[in-house]
């Protein structure tokens, strides 16, 4: 059996290849699941809350990729659509994976960030009039709500300049980086485009619904964003890459394996580190 696929033959062997090499392409950052002695010893309560993020980041980054996965997916045989629904059912299926790959993805560089905040306390740099100094005064989930609210690009931007050490700047380089790359202003846009307007579609399910033309209004002006299919998990593929090797770098500056003490005569002795230690930024 073959299937012409945009104007490509395509054998069910070769998809099926195909789709294992696009599957095994995409990296499981499984180190964020991190190991138990690594909790057992982590007696700093700032790095017990960037664990805990760490694993939604975790969580959030490989639903992502499990709905890229099957946007990629180019023949899907499912009982939500029938064969007689062709190519449109096969794309609108596709789609609506990739809607949810490209809002999960966005989202994981918040979950990002807020490892980063409350992993370093980067709230306290900042003079927030509402929300509390150190961990030990998040006494209520409003309290803890009004320094999630406040986790934002500008605010850890600002936070670790403020810190201007040598380990804020080696942190801030990558964020920045990342921040300012094509394909995440890209993500981040389709992700609006769909949470807050719906103006967001595949060319290949594109249809104008309607032509209007009154006074100075014209149809053609709220076109919504329209992108091939295949662009569009070529852009997310790009991002998971990309954003991995962001997620690995900010793992590994905080450096959690350093909680675990050195053993002695083949024992790990019960004894809390000092933060100097393992922390690379220390807000006093």
């Amino acid at each position: 059996m073959k299937i012409i696929y945009q104007n490509i033959e395509y054998t069910l062997q070769k998809l099926k290849h195909e789709q294992m090499n696009f599957e095994k392409s995409l990296e499981v950052p499984n180190y964020l699941i991190l190991d138990g002695l690594i909790e057992f010893f982590c007696f700093d309560p700032e790095y017990k809350l960037a664990v805990e993020f760490c694993r939604d980041l975790y969580n959030q980054i490989t639903s992502a990729r499990f709905a890229l996965i099957l946007g990629h997916k180019k023949l899907h045989d499912s009982n939500y659509i029938n064969w007689e629904s062709d190519d449109l059912g096969q794309y609108w299926l596709r789609f609506q994976y990739l809607k949810n790959s490209i809002n999960w993805y966005n989202s994981s560089f918040d979950i990002l960030l807020q490892v980063i905040w409350f992993g370093f306390a980067l709230y306290r740099i900042i003079l927030f009039k509402d929300s509390p100094k150190k961990i030990h005064d998040i006494n209520s989930t409003e309290t803890f709500n009004i320094l999630l609210k406040k986790c934002r690009w500008k605010h850890i931007l600002d936070s670790l300049k403020k810190v201007n050490s040598n380990a804020s700047i080696e942190l801030l380089h990558p964020l920045e980086s990342f921040y300012v790359s094509e394909e995440r202003k890209k993500i981040n846009n389709w992700s609006n485009s769909i949470k807050h307007h719906g103006r967001f579609i595949v060319n290949e399910l594109y249809r104008p619904s309607i032509d209007l033309k009154v006074g100075d209004f014209n149809s053609e002006n709220m076109r919504p964003t329209i992108v091939k299919i295949d662009n569009i998990v070529e852009s997310l593929e790009v991002y998971h890459k990309s954003f991995c090797k962001l997620v690995k770098y900010v793992f590994d500056f905080f450096n959690f394996n350093a909680l675990i003490p050195d053993q002695k005569n083949d024992k790990i002795p019960y004894t809390p580190k000092n933060a100097k230690e393992f922390k690379k930024i220390i807000i006093k």
